[in-house]
């Protein structure tokens, strides 16, 4: 999974939004968030929230973020 999401966040302009929805799960949310942490991008977060999947009897977790450009050095 790094590799697959790590292309896509690279080939993404400054400005475009990634949006990911995956099942519910701590480890899987937390590989994501550490994916944005380690890139050499700064990105925004515009969704973070879970929704209700009823009829399947699952949650789902909803990010949204958007690309700001490199990380700037301190």
């Amino acid at each position: 999974m790094k590799t697959f999401v790590n292309h896509i966040l690279n080939q993404l302009r400054e400005g475009a939004v990634f949006v990911n929805c995956m099942l519910q799960g701590t480890n899987r949310e937390q590989v994501l968030k550490n994916i944005l942490s380690d890139s050499p991008y700064e990105w925004e977060t515009l969704a973070d929230t879970y929704t209700e999947y009823a009829e399947a009897n699952a949650t789902f977790h909803l990010l949204a973020v958007k690309k700001r450009g490199p990380v700037q050095p301190d």
